[in-house]
Parts: C-alpha cells; sequence; structure tokens
C-alpha cells in the first residue's frame, strides 16, 4: 500500500498540523513539499545537521508550524518557500 502525503511528512519527522493538513487536502499542491521535507531528513540521516541546520528544520516541522495562515493557496506558498530554504541551507552545509 502506497503511503500518503500525510504519513511521508510523518516519516520525515514534520508534525506540523497545518501542513500535514494541507497534504490530506491538497496533494497535488503539496507533493513537491513533501519530496522536499524527505531530501532534508534523508540528508540529516548522512550528516549531522549544524545545531542552527537542526533549528531551521525542527521549527518548519513543529505542530504549531503555520496553523496562524488560514489560506490554503498562501499557507502552501509560504511552507515550500521555507522548506526550500532549510534545503538550500542543508545541502550547502553537505
Amino acid at each position: 500500500m502506497a503511503k500518503t502525503l500525510d504519513m511521508r511528512l510523518e516519516d520525515a519527522d514534520c508534525f506540523s498540523k497545518r501542513a500535514r493538513s494541507l497534504a490530506l487536502h491538497h496533494p497535488d499542491k503539496m507533493l513537491n513539499t513533501v519530496k522536499v521535507y524527505e531530501e532534508i531528513k534523508q540528508l540529516s540521516s548522512r550528516k549531522q545537521f549544524s545545531s542552527d541546520l537542526s533549528e531551521a528544520y525542527e521549527a518548519v516541522c513543529e505542530s504549531w508550524y503555520m496553523s496562524e495562515e488560514l489560506e490554503d493557496k498562501k499557507a502552501i506558498g509560504l511552507i515550500h518557500s521555507e522548506v526550500s530554504r532549510v534545503l538550500k541551507k542543508a545541502k550547502l552545509a553537505s
């Protein structure tokens, strides 16, 4: 059975209820963002992140992350932008 995007986010240690809800309700718009979360998780399993990078990833994975943004389209864009920024930092640190 294929994993849902919500399950994939959980596997990537993302516990943001907002991100997971958006993945359930807008899977087509959240697929690339979920892939970014997974890529960051893979990088972190191969190399220990600096404390700054770890904190940046944890911030976009917290259960409350993006809960204030009520507009789905805006939240999806913000999440993707912030997670992509963390991925870029992770790749530079590798």
